[in-house]
């Protein structure tokens, strides 16, 4: 596709931001960290129609199959809180965009997958990073299946699914990639709107879950979110908060 597509939406929006595009990469986030380094300012929008090496939560694999996903980053400057909530805010947006191209309205799994069903269809990835002049900004990369590809299975450690059966003609990407920055730049700018949002799509509030932290494992209730970002699990001791780890549902 054309990236004038890409940029008119963009522009439509009156998100007048640098846009770039690659047929493959490693991953946009990668890329993101590779462009900072070079002295590029923000805010800048990399779009890449395959990953070959496609990073998820943990440093888990993000296939990346061309023709049938998106992989973007979004490199910004942002203020403290806005920082804390980036990533709430962030599936937020991607959520609302989807919304508003195909008419499905994923669920958030906590930290940051997007749910059609109990289907995972997307994942959030966001990294904090320093710019040339050592300013903290943030790299935030979406990574959605628009559809599942026909001739192999993606690599998941949960059902997977696309937003679509098939992916749509014309390609959605512009609108979906316009949609998620407006709905985000929305959202960053009232920062006290994100978690009542988050609140709303949020699945599997009152399941059983399993927490790994990377430090420590807890089994419990998902009981809610605080405004900070962090899940709520009352667990057979109490009630704790959890800043970041990996969720599984036990009902999955």
């Amino acid at each position: 596709m054309a990236d004038d597509a890409f940029t008119d939406a963009l522009y439509a929006r009156g998100l007048h931001v640098p846009f770039l595009h690659a047929e493959s990469v490693d991953s946009t986030n990668a890329w993101a960290e590779r462009e900072l380094a070079q002295g590029r300012h923000t805010p800048f929008v990399l779009l890449a129609d395959t990953q070959n090496a496609g990073v998820g939560q943990r440093g888990h694999q993000f296939d990346s199959p061309a023709g049938t996903g998106m992989y973007c980053t979004y490199v910004l400057s942002a203020t403290p809180e806005q920082m804390m909530l980036l990533m709430p805010a962030a599936g937020v947006a991607a959520s609302r965009a989807c919304a508003i191209v195909s008419g499905t309205t994923p669920r958030l799994k906590w930290v940051n997958d997007l749910l059609v069903g109990r289907n995972k269809i997307s994942g959030i990835l966001a990294w904090i990073r320093q710019d040339r002049a050592g300013h903290p900004v943030a790299v935030l990369g979406w990574g959605l299946n628009l559809a599942l590809p026909a001739n192999r299975p993606l690599v998941a450690n949960q059902p997977v699914a696309g937003l679509w059966d098939v992916a749509p003609n014309p390609d959605p990407r512009p609108a979906l990639l316009a949609n998620f920055l407006t709905e985000l730049t929305t959202l960053l700018d009232t920062p006290v709107t994100i978690m009542p949002a988050y609140r709303r799509l949020a699945a599997g509030i009152g399941w059983r879950v399993h927490i790994d932290d990377g430090q420590r494992q807890l089994d419990g209730t998902l009981a809610g979110f605080a405004d900070n970002g962090n899940a709520i699990v009352k667990t057979s001791t109490g009630t704790v908060t959890v800043a970041h780890g990996t969720l599984r549902y036990e009902q999955l």
